[in-house]
């Protein structure tokens, strides 16, 4: 009787796969092998396509809460109001406005100290806003946008660009500002 030869020593042709009298070829057992590895390698690819299809989702989902939270703070500006609020910035972090740097607590602190009296408005005519994603819970945004300054009384003020980066953090109540810089100058600067 015919065998195969493997490792130097003769193996024969059929292998018995349960302990009792029935046999399988070897080439019919590798063939159940690979199709097994197969078919475990099918799933594990279907899993890690649903895996970055929910990725993909979520980032999505989290790229669409900070764009609204964007909008949101444009409106502030845009009927006189003040960003560093709770519902948009975090207490840790640093807030730093053309070349002047604070705590963000203290930048709370001082808009929730400050008399009211009113202060304008400002017209932001329109903004693009690149997002960088760093992970699952750090977001990076940058944007140049052009803005006009309207005191109380109506006058205009001559058209400006703001340069901003702003640090998002995930928390419990949502994507918050860590870190927040912003350096405004004319926009026709030659």
């Amino acid at each position: 009787m015919g065998g195969a030869f493997c490792f130097g020593r003769k193996t024969p042709r059929n292998v018995a796969i349960s302990g009792g009298n029935a046999t399988m070829p070897l080439k019919y057992l590798a063939l159940a092998g690979v199709l097994m590895m197969t078919a475990a390698c099918e799933a594990s690819t279907d899993a890690q396509h649903t895996d970055e299809a929910a990725v993909e989702s979520n980032r999505e989902a989290d790229l669409d809460e900070i764009g609204q939270t964007i909008d949101a703070m444009n409106e502030t500006w845009r009927s006189g109001g003040n960003i560093l609020k709770p519902e948009f910035v975090m207490e840790e972090g640093w807030h730093t406005f053309n070349g002047t740097r604070w705590p963000m607590a203290e930048g709370l602190e001082r808009v929730r100290n400050r008399p009211k009296t009113p202060s304008g408005s400002q017209e932001i005519p329109d903004y693009k806003v690149k997002f960088d994603v760093l992970g699952p819970d750090v977001i990076v945004t940058t944007s140049e946008n052009e803005f006009v300054r309207i005191s109380p009384d109506g006058e205009r003020q001559p058209s400006q660009i703001a340069l901003m980066t702003l640090v998002w953090k995930r928390t419990d109540e949502g994507w918050r500002i860590r870190h927040f810089h912003e350096s405004t100058g004319p926009k026709d600067v030659e």
